[in-house]
């Protein structure tokens, strides 16, 4: 298997990306527009990535804690971000190690 490889850039959009919680909201944001400015990972990789994980994180994780402690919708969306980023850097690592001439 062979492997792609990121630099600075992606080095540091992963790592936004994975403790952006610590600064609610800005630090998804910022490690959105990170990622984007990547030419290393593909649109649709940037897509799933970005958009599909934090929509993992809203349907799996959101709506569940909004069903129990009946938070607001803002609040929900805000937390679903916050750890989406996670999911979403360790998809986009994933994506970094693997090269698209393997599948």
């Amino acid at each position: 298997m062979t492997r792609r490889r990121g630099g600075h850039l992606e080095t540091l959009a992963l790592a936004v990306l994975a403790l952006g919680w610590l600064v609610p909201g800005i630090g998804w944001a910022v490690g959105v527009i990170l990622a984007s400015a990547s030419k290393v990972w593909s649109v649709r990789e940037k897509l799933v990535g970005l958009l599909g994980m934090a929509l993992v994180a809203l349907v799996g994780w959101g709506l569940a804690i909004a069903a129990q402690t009946h938070s607001s919708v803002s609040s929900v969306a805000l937390e679903s971000l916050m750890f989406g980023g996670v999911f979403s850097a360790l998809y986009l690592w994933r994506r970094l190690r693997l090269d698209r001439t393997d599948f």
